[in-house]
């Protein structure tokens, strides 16, 4: 499935993914809780986009703070997905 990811839109992570990045440091061995969020990096018809992970706030985490990551709609939680355009 192929979804419509919008610019700057914050996703909600599922846990399984939320508890992955709150695994992942800064760089410093600096503990990161909390970046939960996606941010999409691009505009589009995908099945995955690069996003910016964030917390709450929209700050980015540190330790990920270089590049965007690779999100699949799967890693999104079911309620903002299916807010999401499906498409063909």
């Amino acid at each position: 499935m192929r979804v419509k990811f919008e610019k700057g839109k914050k996703y909600k992570l599922t846990p399984e993914i939320a508890e992955y990045y709150d695994s992942v440091d800064d760089g410093e061995d600096n503990p990161c809780i909390g970046y939960h969020y996606a941010i999409a990096n691009g505009t589009g018809k995908f099945h995955g986009c690069d996003c910016w992970i964030v917390n709450e706030a929209g700050e980015v985490h540190p330790g990920l703070s270089e590049s965007p990551v690779p999100v699949l709609v799967e890693q999104l939680e079911t309620e903002i997905a299916t807010v999401l355009i499906e498409v063909e």
